[in-house]
């Protein structure tokens, strides 16, 4: 799958840089369907039962940087409401491998 035709918002990504390993992740895999199930993970995964969680700022540019994304991804031809890319197993998420 081709990579987006522009970076991620350098506002947002400031904002991000607090978390450098989130950072990096999402430069690294910017419009791509691993990056969708990351943030899909790391903003309402089961894992964070218990976490303290992200400043309000912090939370919002997750947030608008997953819905930019799903609307790169979505542009592509993929569609997440009728047709998942990723589902769902007892072991974790499988992505097709045309992806």
């Amino acid at each position: 799958m081709a990579k987006f035709l522009f970076s991620p918002p350098e506002d947002q990504l400031q904002i991000i840089k607090r978390y450098q390993k989130i950072h990096d992740y999402l430069v690294m895999d910017w419009g791509t369907v691993r990056l969708k199930k990351f943030l899909d993970d790391l903003i309402c995964g089961e894992g964070n039962v218990g976490r303290q969680g992200f400043p309000h700022d912090v939370s919002a540019a997750l947030l608008s940087l997953s819905l930019l994304n799903i609307q790169h991804l979505e542009a592509q031809g993929l569609n997440f409401d009728e047709n998942p890319v990723s589902q769902f197993t007892l072991t974790g998420w499988e992505i097709p491998s045309n992806f």
